[in-house]
Parts: C-alpha cells; structure tokens; sequence
C-alpha cells in the first residue's frame, strides 16, 4: 500500500527517557527529494526543506541558548 502522506520537514520539543528535553529536526533529505518530486514541484520541495531547516535551525539554537541560561542560573 502506498503512503498517503510524509514527512516533509518537522520539529519536535521533546522530554526523552532520561528526562532530558531535547529538540529534534527530521524530514526528508534534501539529496533525497528527486526520487519523490520532479520538476516545478522538486523546486518548491528542496526550496522548503532548505529554507525550513535554516529557520528551524535557528530556532533550536535560540531555545538551547536560552535553557542552557536558565540551567546555569539554577545551579
């Protein structure tokens, strides 16, 4: 059966097994988005995928920096 939908690009805040909040980016590879989209549509996917990944980036590093902050003053 063939998927009805995936991962395109996603962002996830998280608390992991260990109790620790973590971030994570996932999604399709940019490399990877030929297989899947051609022409107009491959250009609208790497474009997102690029340009989402830059911003989300951004955002983890600004929320790291942040909680590593607050981490620092409790202790």
């Amino acid at each position: 059966m063939k998927a009805k939908e995936a991962n395109i690009l996603s962002y996830r805040i998280l608390f992991d097994t260990k109790g620790q909040l973590v971030t994570e980016v996932s999604g399709l590879p940019i490399e990877e988005a030929s297989k899947a989209f051609s022409g107009s549509d491959l250009k609208i996917i790497q474009t997102v995928i690029r340009e989402g990944r830059q911003k989300l980036n951004t955002i983890h590093n600004e929320l790291e920096a942040e909680l590593d902050a607050l981490n620092s003053s409790v202790i």
